[in-house]
């Protein structure tokens, strides 16, 4: 499998994204051969559901990608630049992203004029989203950290772990994270540090 570098993908929901498409052709059929109403019913649940995977699954607004290839390439000016490293903590679709907030905070403690609300990437320090729903630290460093080093950050903060320590103590999520990510083996006390400081490391 090709490294992913530094771009965010939809691994942990695409397999469910395939299946609701499978059965919207379904519905048609059950719609005509059997009951349009429940048919239309059935059409109707898997669209809904195949929305709400996408919006959930759907790469940051601020990633890596649109950074490096459609907004740094156009600038003139530089500012200081901030990549976050992390999981749905970070990515903020399952849950709340604190990225945005960045900028506007800092621009609070400065004394300096609030952030253009407008811009995805503000000044006065442009906040890269790395962030993957259901990632972990052995990814994080396989996968993540290379290609956000292409953004060329001048700080990165690193929220990982959530993931590495609920499989520790769920064997069925443990047993799901290897699966989906292709793990060695089962994340353990043990590689979720050797993997934290292989990502200082690297980044260092």
């Amino acid at each position: 499998m090709a490294p992913r570098l530094g771009h965010q993908d939809r691994r942990g929901y695409d397999s469910y994204m395939y299946a609701a498409l499978a059965m919207m052709p379904l519905s048609l059929g059950l719609m005509v051969l059997y009951s349009w109403m429940i048919g239309l019913a059935a059409f109707l649940f898997t669209g809904v559901v195949f929305i709400v995977l996408e919006a959930v699954s759907a790469p940051p607004f601020n990633g890596p990608r649109k950074f490096v290839k459609g907004f740094l390439p156009h600038q003139t000016k530089s500012r200081p630049i901030m990549v976050c490293l992390g999981d749905s903590l970070t990515h903020g679709t399952c849950s709340s992203s604190f990225t945005p907030d960045i900028p506007r905070k800092l621009a609070e403690k400065l004394g300096m004029d609030p952030p253009d609300v407008e811009k995805i990437f503000a000044d006065p320090l442009w906040v890269v989203n790395a962030g993957q729903n259901g990632i972990g630290s052995h990814n994080i460093l396989k996968e993540r950290v290379n290609g956000c080093m292409n953004c060329y950050p001048d700080y990165v903060l690193i929220l990982i772990g959530t993931n590495d320590v609920r499989a520790m103590y769920k064997p069925s999520w443990a047993k799901t994270m290897v699966s989906t990510w292709k793990l060695p083996e089962a994340p353990n006390l043990k590689n979720y540090e050797h993997n934290l400081r292989g990502i200082i490391d690297f980044i260092q």
